[in-house]
């Protein structure tokens, strides 16, 4: 095989890897190793006795396995020039690979071997840095530990995919996008390095046949859109080595600023909706801009939550079923359920799962891209609330304990702990952006801020009345709690009618949003951070409820409160900005 040697490491070959080695059993004895037993590689070297010693020993073991004597430099030429007449099978035949390769070949097959094992292309992500997978179950290996499954397609396949990110101060990637299509495996490769995106599309498995395929990618949003036609790679090929092909799509910053500008201005016309979920049962959906209702589906039962991408309405209440709203057909599907009410659901943007919680004591992970079932994370108790920020899932359950999962590794939790709200309920949890610490709200106004990992000594919890009235002695269930990403600013909303903000950072109260003619029942933050949704609604926390019921009532802030900051406190909205970048019709197709 031609080509440069590569360096792969310490190769060793045993008797059975030796092609009809019957017929020559003698003759390969006599040239294994007198320490390891096994077929060494030049160079080869011999023991002052002339015993073979293979590379590999005499670097480690400076005696003769066979008569203790000393190791020489001197090279064993005659069993050289045996091995040389050698036919090996193939290292990595266990994965599939059947080559016969003869000892001049080695080491260039070995390093080019499609069966070789694969480095784990999530490493950037640093949940598996350094490992190598097998070939045969690197696949398996994305599922299991990654949460990445392969969507089957059809011929000239058309997916689309959506991109977030809040800053360009560090680099990152993404999670693969996995694609099956013509009994082959493709990949969607998305990497921020140095200010820059790179995309580029990958073909695993035979790197010939990947030089079959091309694909196109549409970046898209509002009238903005990039369209690139790119044939696609072998999987194997590392960054450095796409860059040098120049075979990818790359978007400098100021492509992506403009682009997230650019929408700003001209996709004044495009809606702004939010959805409501409501214990009357009916699911609507307002039109900001509008200040109207432009959809409404009646349930027979009370929906108890709801969660949104840019095409679906996800809801679920007392009737166990999770719901699907397709946005633009208006159609609803049923996609799974659970086996008493959905208390609460978020979907992951970065890892495209709806994760829901309910009272049946178990979290449910669904795949956001054909709404299929993936998984469950069994809880300890009752789910009460529940907040998923990218990979992180952080529960809160009846007994007050909270658990923090990965998605991308469901096998276990990553803590588990009861809440520093030691003997009050939990009503509401919020991560905050940075992905270290959590919010928690009680029935009784208090508010603690834990850390995820709670052996990290930079990071301790406190607590702190939020909602208290401190003359009387009486603490507000705090209802909702919403971020304001990308900072660590956080809203709380209580049954006591208020609204404040908070420094996460400083875990001090930096604005009274104003008071409320009744209880704060959910809120949120638009995707942009320029809006504040507050839901008003009686709650049921009196004994006598008041005569009369106060109006239920939905409130669309505008986010001016920044303004009334001090510097100091807005020193952490400089840090980064989001955009969103879809990309439509990722096409592959047969050259």
């Amino acid at each position: 095989m031609a080509g440069p040697k590569k360096n792969v490491g310490s190769v060793s070959f045993k008797l059975e890897d030796i092609h009809d080695s019957a017929s020559r059993i003698e003759l390969v004895k006599i040239v294994q190793c007198s320490n390891c037993l096994e077929i060494p590689i030049r160079p080869i070297f011999t023991c002052e006795n002339g015993h073979v010693i293979c590379s590999s020993c005499r670097n480690f073991n400076p005696r003769c396995g066979f008569c203790m004597g000393p190791v020489t430099n001197t090279r064993n030429r005659v069993a050289e020039n045996v091995v040389k007449s050698f036919v090996f099978k193939c290292l990595y035949r266990s994965e599939g690979c059947s080559a016969y390769i003869r000892w001049s070949e080695i080491m260039n097959h070995l390093s080019d071997c499609e069966f070789r094992p694969v480095p784990c292309s999530e490493s950037l992500r640093e949940s598996c840095w350094g490992k190598m997978i097998p070939y045969s179950v690197f696949l398996t290996h994305l599922n299991d530990c990654h949460n990445i499954r392969k969507i089957r397609a059809v011929e000239n396949l058309e997916t689309s995919r959506s991109v977030y990110c809040n800053s360009f101060s560090q680099n990152c990637s993404w999670p693969l996008y996995s694609i099956g299509l013509d009994n082959c495996v493709f990949m969607q490769h998305l990497i921020l390095e140095n200010s820059v995106l790179y995309m580029w599309v990958s073909k695993f498995g035979d790197e010939l046949k990947s030089v079959k395929y091309a694909a196109t990618i549409i970046l898209k949003k509002g009238v903005c859109e990039i369209k690139i036609s790119i044939p696609v790679q072998s999987f194997r090929k590392p960054l450095e080595e796409i860059k040098k092909s120049g075979l990818y799509l790359a978007l400098q910053k100021d492509q992506l600023m403009a682009l997230s500008q650019d929408n700003a201005r001209d996709d004044v016309t495009a809606p702004q909706l939010l959805a409501v979920s409501a214990w009357d049962g009916f699911m609507r959906i307002y039109d900001v801009k509008k200040q109207e209702c432009v959809f409404v589906s009646e349930e027979n039962h009370p929906l108890l939550c709801c969660a949104t991408t840019s095409h679906r309405l996800y809801y679920g209440g007392l009737d166990c079923t999770v719901y699907c709203l397709d946005l633009e057909t208006q159609l609803r599907t049923d996609i799974g359920e659970h086996m008493n009410a959905v208390r609460c659901m978020e979907h992951s943007q970065n890892e495209r799962v709806l994760v829901t919680g309910s009272w049946d004591a178990s979290i449910r992970i669904w795949d956001s891209r054909n709404s299929s079932y993936v998984g469950t994370l069994p809880q300890v108790n009752e789910v009460f609330c529940m907040d998923v920020r990218d990979e992180l899932v952080v529960v809160g359950t009846a007994n007050k304990v909270i658990s923090v999962w990965d998605l991308r590794n469901t096998k276990s939790f990553i803590s588990e702990a009861k809440s520093e709200l030691r003997s009050q309920q939990i009503r509401s949890i919020k991560i905050f952006p940075d992905k270290k610490k959590f919010a928690v709200g009680s029935v009784e106004g208090r508010i603690a801020i834990d850390p995820i990992l709670k052996n990290r000594t930079d990071s301790a919890g406190c607590i702190f009345k939020a909602h208290v009235n401190v003359q009387e002695q009486i603490g507000h269930p705090v209802n909702a709690l919403s971020v304001c990403s990308p900072t660590s600013l956080f809203v709380s909303g209580a049954s006591d009618k208020k609204v404040y903000l908070w420094d996460g950072e400083r875990q001090k109260r930096t604005l009274d949003v104003g008071n409320f003619p009744s209880s704060i029942a959910a809120m949120d933050f638009s995707h942009d951070g320029s809006m504040l949704a507050i839901g008003c609604s009686y709650t049921h926390d009196l004994v006598t409820p008041p005569d009369p019921l106060p109006p239920n009532r939905i409130y669309i802030n505008p986010v001016t409160f920044f303004d009334k900051l001090t510097p100091s406190n807005n020193l952490s909205l400089a840090n980064g900005f989001s955009f969103i970048l879809e990309a439509q019709n990722l096409h592959i197709e047969n050259k």
